[in-house]
């Protein structure tokens, strides 16, 4: 029954992606994003293994409201992991049961991929760590941009990723990372004002205001909400991002600077070096160095959300995802019996 959910999840959010790969030609800009950017998304042993419900419902996501990124070049990479007696997720961390759901998880992607879907698989044998695993997948990458995403965040809203994209490339590298708004980044400059405040920073309000870069030219539109900047980011966070492919492997991968190591987190090391110098030396003098920003496209909701990974998912669920997406259960059924099939042969 675990292996069909899982599969019915996968079948669901791929057969969206191709309902919507015509519309997807059609906006395209004239240098074609998918020669520009490509999708890494990072994954990792997850209690609710081997249910593939977090990356069912990402892709579905994806489809649903950043459809720009269905032509991309998507690279799924799935973490190594260390055998212990007590199991600690974040930190890769699993026993032997943890391991065997791990493997069987990785199986339903693995058998997805060789039937031609729109995604790479990269398996690596040790534990990386999130940032690490981003390293190594960046390995592959051979656009200047990239969007990285884990497996347990999803699109919660319509949002145009061209723009930031050709913004990005026209700061000539002024711009290495543009975050996408999530509930830890509402109300962003009142929210980092009263946080510096408290560092004994004053007018950081109209620091950040003034640091902002138009997202968009006269005549331009982010979407249908029209407007939209980029504001300084005064932390990294690992929550969905475009980035420079250039500036992750020059500056946050930079040996010499160590800013990131094996098994960690980017936010949790990075992100606390960064935090700290901007309120040492102050935003502006900081920013040059760090180039993080985070996308304000002038409406208050979030883009990203977070979903919770201890949840398991029923099978009524994902019949109902069927039919909200007006797809016969039946016939979804149907096909995962033969890509499970498939499923239990592979290697």
């Amino acid at each position: 029954m675990l292996r069909l959910v899982a599969l019915l999840g996968l079948a669901l959010a791929l057969a969206a992606w191709r309902r919507r790969r015509h519309t997807v030609r059609d906006a395209l800009p004239r240098e074609e994003l998918p020669r520009l950017l490509t999708v890494v998304v990072t994954t990792s042993p997850s209690p609710i293994h081997p249910s593939t419900e977090l990356i069912d419902a990402l892709f579905a996501s994806i489809a649903r409201y950043a459809a720009e990124l269905l032509a991309c070049r998507t690279i799924v990479v799935c973490d190594g992991y260390k055998v212990a007696k007590r199991v600690a997720f974040r930190s890769g961390k699993v026993d032997a049961a943890a391991a065997a759901r791990y493997a069987e998880y990785k199986r339903h992607l693995r058998a997805v991929a060789a039937a031609g879907e729109r995604f790479e698989l990269l398996e690596l044998e040790e534990n990386h760590g999130f940032g690490f695993a981003v390293r190594r997948a960046l390995e592959e990458v051979r656009t200047p941009l990239v969007c990285v995403i884990q497996h347990d965040r999803t699109f919660l809203r319509t949002v145009a990723l061209e723009p930031i994209a050709r913004r990005m490339l026209l700061a000539a590298g002024a711009v290495g990372y543009v975050l996408l708004p999530t509930r830890s980044t509402a109300r962003y400059v009142h929210q980092q004002s009263s946080r510096l405040g408290a560092h004994g920073i004053k007018h950081a309000r109209g620091e950040l205001e003034r640091l902002a870069i138009p997202l968009h030219g006269e005549g331009e539109s982010l979407g249908a909400e029209g407007g939209g900047r980029l504001l300084p980011c005064l932390q990294w966070y690992d929550s969905t991002h475009l980035a420079l492919t250039s500036y992750y492997r020059e500056f946050v991968f930079n040996g010499a600077e160590k800013l990131v190591t094996q098994g960690k987190f980017i936010e949790a090391e990075l992100g606390q070096v960064q935090f700290q110098e901007m309120c040492s030396k102050g935003i502006a003098a900081s920013l040059p160095r760090w180039r993080t920003y985070l996308l304000d496209d002038v409406v208050e909701a979030p883009i990203v959300g977070h979903m919770n990974g201890s949840n398991g998912c029923a099978h009524e669920v994902l019949v109902s995802k069927c039919q909200a997406e007006g797809i016969d259960p039946s016939k979804v059924m149907g096909r995962l019996g033969r890509t499970a099939d498939n499923a239990r042969g592979s290697p």
